[in-house]
């Protein structure tokens, strides 16, 4: 076997077998389907502060600005503009903005299960690669491994599904939390400074989606900066 090619032995010796491996697949489809039954389950579940922020998703999708009530001076009683300026697009296509707001959880969650599996398997990978010597390699284990727990470990806990479906913003803030950190990451790896680029509106994301989103940018960027200049 030869990467994510297999060998088949022939008469006119080894050629590679094109056919691909399902193994991956099936697994990250196994893991999905584990998540999305606990979805199912809690999916009657919505969290009361959600109808706030569509409330005011709504008065600003209506013209009124963001306001709990028309005529009233503007007074921040949501916690996430970036979530109540994206729930304001289903006002303003006349769709169920619950439905939408739950579908985006899940969506978001989906996505954070995907960038938790690669960036566990990049990390053991990378530890893999540069162990000096076999044994080490084999004690540091595989990457696909790594990927499955660390993708299990998220699937199989119960709140994520729970806020995935809550209606509110908190599966698009880890997401946009955690891309952030494995930007900031690859930033530390990158000498071209190509990624580098993308960390100012990626923590902008994540100050917009969060308050606190904010603090942690500027912590992640301080060290990321710190490190680069090393």
């Amino acid at each position: 076997m030869n990467g994510d090619t297999l060998q088949v032995e022939t008469k006119d010796g080894m050629l590679p077998n094109l056919r691909p491996r399902t193994g991956p697949l099936l697994a990250g489809l196994a893991i999905a389907a584990l998540l999305l039954a606990q979805v199912v389950a809690v999916w009657p579940f919505t969290v009361d502060d959600a109808y706030i922020t569509l409330r005011y998703a709504r008065q600003l999708a209506a013209g009124h600005g963001p306001v709990y009530q028309p005529g009233t001076p503007p007074a921040e009683g949501y916690s996430t503009f970036l979530w109540m300026a994206l729930l304001s697009l289903p006002h303003l296509l006349r769709l169920d903005a619950v439905l939408i707001a739950k579908g985006i959880g899940v969506l978001a969650t989906m996505a954070l299960l995907a960038l938790v599996a690669w960036w566990g398997a990049r990390i053991v990978g990378q530890e893999a690669s540069g162990a000096a010597d076999a044994p080490t390699r084999a004690h540091v284990g595989a990457p696909g491994a790594a990927a499955a727990v660390a993708a299990i470990a998220l699937a199989s806990y119960p709140a994520s599904a729970v806020h995935a479906v809550s209606g509110m913003e908190s599966a698009l803030f880890a997401l946009l939390l955690l891309g952030f950190l494995v930007l900031c990451a690859e930033a530390t790896r990158d000498p071209e400074g190509r990624r580098a680029a993308w960390l100012g509106p990626a923590a902008l994301a994540v100050g917009l989606t969060r308050p606190e989103g904010n603090l942690a940018a500027v912590l992640a960027l301080t060290v990321t900066v710190a490190l680069v200049a090393r």
